[in-house]
């Protein structure tokens, strides 16, 4: 009988990316380590050295213009706003509707916005350079004894200033089952951050169903077809360092 890993090679699979909508997703805590996004594995998959994974967190906040139509108003941001290469950096919300800021101040965390209204809430999605941490890990099910092993881990400052188009996230690993996310342990990614992430208004003063598009969860992986005896017991052994 081969070995889980080999039983797992001669799987059939899918190699895909695994995107932002694969994911169970939560708004952050500020200065917490937050479970921000989470994927139970079905059938077992692998994530994947050398392809490029392209991650982007943002920050949320909601203003309300003032009583004077037509006029332009500077709106002050409480983090550090990025001009990232990665993402759209600030993502403006008027009510329900899409629109464009007159102008961004990247060195003075700020923009200008006028409303040709008068009172209306704007909901702000932008990318935000306050130095955190990102993790992505992957953990066995709450029923067995709780075993979890770190992927990759970055920084939020690192994974917005750098440009993932020249210089992407990537995985690497030194055992070969590393990668490897048996059926029923899931793929988690934390944040531990100054700001909160931000993945749609739910968690803003005003609920408009607003979503920030400009987060983005990339993950190059493997899906397999079917499960594999003794495959959760053999990454356990590997995280634990028992092999």
């Amino acid at each position: 009988m081969p070995n889980p890993l080999t039983a797992l090679k001669q799987k059939g699979g899918q190699t895909k990316t695994l995107g932002k909508s694969g994911f169970d997703l939560s708004d952050g805590t500020a200065g917490e380590r937050s479970l921000v996004a989470s994927r139970e594995a079905q059938v077992p998959i692998r994530v994947r050295e050398g392809p490029a994974a392209r991650l982007a967190f943002v920050a949320g906040e909601e203003f309300t213009t003032n009583t004077t139509a037509d006029d332009t108003e500077t709106f002050d941001l409480s983090h550090n706003l990025v001009d990232s290469k990665n993402t759209e950096n600030l993502l403006l919300y008027a009510g329900d509707s899409r629109v464009q800021p007159d102008s961004v101040d990247y060195a003075g965390d700020s923009f200008d916005y006028t409303d040709d209204g008068t009172e209306t809430t704007l909901h702000a999605f932008y990318v935000a350079r306050d130095p955190g941490v990102v993790t992505v890990e992957k953990v066995a099910p709450k029923t067995s004894s709780q075993v979890s092993e770190t992927l990759t881990e970055d920084t939020t400052s690192g994974i917005a200033d750098r440009n993932q188009n020249k210089n992407p996230v990537q995985f690497e690993f030194t055992d070969p089952y590393e990668g490897v996310v048996p059926a029923n342990w899931s793929l988690n990614i934390y944040v531990d951050s100054p700001f909160a992430v931000r993945w749609d208004d739910a968690n803003l003063s005003t609920t408009n169903g607003d979503e920030a598009t400009n987060a983005l969860i990339d993950l190059p992986i493997k899906q397999y077809e079917g499960t594999v005896s003794g495959l959760g017991r053999a990454v356990k052994r590997a995280a634990l360092d028992l092999e």
